[in-house]
């Protein structure tokens, strides 16, 4: 099976599902439309060099990405040109597209019309084209304008999964009482809530430090709160870090927080998180949490930007060591049992074998990647 993957950029939270692809696929080819944007180098982001990238940065690259298109068995596009599956529209050749929910922001009716217009003419119904939705929400925003009814299936992201030895003894090493945040500071992603729920806490005599990892235009009101609250000396901001200064902080922390609103189309650090082995609490709003949390099972989901509510299962977690390990144990295992890098290719090509084959896809996987989307909903 010949496989092409094409998209705006290669970076490090693609690798993995790559590799895996370039692997068990006869070929595959992650054709890449544009560089890395100089923001994301400065977050960390990397470009990694593998024999199946192609960059196209001439005509004469162009050219070659759109026959190797055209010639693939499955295509998969997610940020990139619409023309570049135009050719393979027409001919009927099965093509996915990998997409996070398009309506992330609310009160934006008055652009449904032009959508309609534009995503009809762009995902023709008749044809064999499957929606791979990177958040749970994907699937039910496009069903509004009669989009992927029936070919929609759970995805997501894969980045690195790491395999340790003895799980318990990673736990072990974790420092008491330690909270973590990464992101970047956008106020949709609301920093201020954890700083918040910190100040409830100290408020209650909890003993805990939180530390903060990012940058971004919300950093000097989130300094501001800290000092106003008097939070000094609990919570640390490090500022932007590299990916695996990232994860050594995730793999040192006991409990993670995610607190995005629903412009958080799935949230990659969640995963990483729960690799790590960390008791995570999340909004109820990001698009990876209905897919991977199951609530008290592998970790904890609160209603977005309610503090109170979050500072409360902060100190259960903190004041019930079984149930949190138990948890952490649950998020480690939901990464490496299923949501992972390698478990993604060998169901995307058990599922490409079963469309190209004509077979009906119901049934094929009752959940994790590949499953069918249901279709959710945030209000």
């Amino acid at each position: 099976m010949k496989i092409v993957m094409i998209s705006n950029f290669f970076n490090h939270h693609q690798q993995p599902l790559s590799d895996a692809l370039s692997h068990s696929a006869d070929e595959y080819l992650f054709i890449s439309t544009s560089p890395i944007p100089q923001e994301r180098l400065e977050l960390g982001y990397r470009e990694p060099e593998a024999s199946y990238i192609l960059k196209v940065l001439s005509d004469e690259d162009r050219a070659y990405a759109m026959r190797k298109v055209d010639e693939a068995d499955v295509a998969i596009i997610g940020s990139a040109p619409e023309s570049y599956i135009r050719g393979r529209l027409s001919q009927k050749k099965l093509t996915f597209r990998y997409s996070e929910r398009p309506l992330r922001k609310p009160h934006e009716s008055w652009k449904y019309p032009i959508r309609l217009i534009r995503w009809r003419r762009n995902n023709p119904v008749g044809a064999p084209l499957y929606l791979l939705c990177a958040g749970a929400y994907t699937a039910g925003d496009f069903a509004r304008f009669g989009l992927f009814g029936g070919k929609a299936y759970r995805w997501g992201y894969f980045p690195e999964t790491r395999r340790y030895a003895d799980i318990d003894a990673l736990m072990n090493t974790k420092e008491r009482c330690s909270l973590l945040w990464v992101g970047r500071f956008l106020r949709w992603k609301h920093p201020e809530t954890a700083i918040y729920a910190a100040d409830i806490l100290r408020k209650r005599g909890y003993d805990f430090t939180l530390t903060m990892i990012g940058d971004g235009e919300m950093l000097p009101a989130i300094r501001d709160l800290i000092a106003e609250y008097g939070l000094a000396d609990r919570v640390r901001l490090i500022g932007a870090l590299p990916y695996d200064r990232v994860r050594a902080y995730m793999e040192r922390s006991e409990i993670f927080l995610f607190t995005s609103d629903q412009r958080e189309g799935w949230g990659a650090v969640l995963n990483e998180a729960m690799n790590s082995a960390c008791a995570v609490i999340v909004s109820d709003r990001i698009g990876s949490v209905p897919y991977l949390i199951q609530d008290g099972v592998n970790g904890m989901t609160v209603e977005c930007c309610d503090a109170g509510a979050l500072a409360d299962k902060i100190g259960y977690l903190m004041t019930h060591t079984p149930e949190r390990r138990s948890l952490s144990a649950g998020a480690y295992r939901t990464v490496i049992d299923c949501w992972n890098a390698d478990t993604a290719a060998e169901r995307l090509i058990a599922l490409c074998d079963y469309l190209l084959s004509g077979r009906d896809t119901n049934g094929l996987y009752d959940d994790g990647p590949c499953s069918k989307a249901p279709l959710l909903t945030d209000g």
